[in-house]
């Protein structure tokens, strides 16, 4: 038989774990989403990984009204809005597979995985030391020349 302490005990440690979820659900929703529509400047490959770029990019403005669909993508003048970024999507790429599955084996010879060139959506995450990365997701393209 438990006592009324332990039993008042094990009743607090149920709750708990509830608890926990409700403040870390309302942490995130409590955080303001960021979407910047940005163009991507350059790629350069990232030391000891595989088909993985360090991009860097800038504010693009959208030139164009809800009531034209033939809009364009400029780039912006506000350097306020530039940084690195890194492709979420290229977080699972190997040397044998590209993300989202492709098998790199099955590709013809001369072909080769291409880092994202153009306008991606990005948001901005901390990294672990508190350093502020933009990320985006888009797979890359696959080129070369058939023989």
């Amino acid at each position: 038989m438990l006592s009324r302490t332990q039993a008042k005990q094990l009743k607090q440690s149920t709750k708990t774990p509830a608890k926990s979820r409700a403040e870390r659900t309302s942490r995130v929703a409590n955080e303001q989403l960021v979407i910047v529509l940005g163009k991507i400047l350059t790629a350069t490959a990232i030391t000891g990984a595989t088909n993985r770029w360090l991009y860097t990019w800038r504010k693009a403005n959208v030139d164009g009204t809800a009531s034209t669909p033939d809009y364009a993508f400029e780039d912006s003048n506000d350097l306020a809005l530039t940084g690195n970024a890194l492709n979420a999507n290229e977080g699972g790429n190997t040397a044998t597979k590209l993300m989202p599955g492709i098998t790199l084996s099955y590709l013809p010879t001369g072909f080769v995985v291409q880092p994202v060139e153009g306008y991606v959506l990005l948001t901005p995450k901390r990294l672990k030391d508190g350093t502020t990365m933009w990320f985006f997701d888009k797979p890359n393209a696959i080129d070369g020349e058939c023989p």
